[in-house]
């Protein structure tokens, strides 16, 4: 379960890592609309990708340890999946933590990731001994302590990424539309499960999904106004160049 909820966390990675020279670069030059418009972009991409891939992963627990850890029990699978559901939300704010700790960085306040991190872990112990503790819960409470320590720490990392740009960065404005596509993918794919699951091939089930899931986010997303034309027109571009 951790190794796949930290898989869609390689992409806010190697943003965290981009963003520190560049934008450590711009306050150098006092250029703050500008580290403002990079912070914008890469949380907009960020979450752009994890929020999909939380819900896909929630909706498609099932189908997912059945194709990758076939050799488990039934009753095993089923407990993996459902760990995998709870462990769900952590990808968005793992993946808000490590973008924004490398906005942080490159502004110059290195602690400030680090308390906020430090804070999370503190509120994952203590969630996690009392939550472990309870026999209906067991290992599941595990996964809540993950949740919230990472929720804590993109709260944190928000609050003083938003103080140290004047609030312009407005969050949640950048939320609503990833997330309104990434429900509307989740309701497809949960209606695609309820009639295939159990008729295909779990590898068939999950490639399936897998594509309807693209279909339906990107269709929504640019409904939504999520991607303008100038932007789908450039991410072609780019691809075509690179084919």
């Amino acid at each position: 379960v951790n190794t796949l909820v930290n898989m869609p966390s390689v992409v806010p990675l190697a943003l965290a890592m981009a963003l520190v020279p560049a934008i450590a670069q711009a306050c150098a030059r006092g250029a703050w609309s500008e580290v403002c418009n990079k912070t914008r972009l890469a949380l907009k991409i960020t979450l752009t990708i994890s929020l999909p891939a939380a819900v896909a992963l929630a909706v498609m627990a099932e189908p997912i340890m059945a194709l990758l850890y076939g050799g488990l029990t039934a009753e095993k699978q089923l407990q993996a999946a459902r760990l995998l559901q709870v462990s769900a939300p952590s990808v968005v704010a793992l993946a808000i933590v490590q973008t924004l700790s490398g906005t942080l960085q490159g502004m110059g306040k290195a602690k400030a990731p680090v308390a906020a991190l430090g804070a999370g872990a503190a509120a994952k112990i203590v969630v996690t001994h009392i939550l472990t503790g309870i026999p209906a819960l067991n290992i599941t409470g595990a996964c809540i302590g993950t949740v919230v320590c990472y929720s804590i720490a993109a709260v944190i990392d928000l609050y003083w990424a938003s103080r140290s740009l004047g609030h312009a960065l407005n969050g949640m404005r950048l939320l609503a539309r990833p997330a309104a596509a990434s429900c509307a993918m989740g309701v497809a794919l949960a209606a695609f499960l309820r009639y295939a699951q159990g008729i295909l091939w779990p590898w068939v089930t999950e490639m399936c999904g897998v594509g309807l899931g693209i279909l339906v986010y990107f269709t929504a997303l640019w409904l939504v106004g999520g991607i303008s034309m100038g932007e789908a027109r450039r991410m072609l571009g780019r691809w075509e160049a690179a084919g």
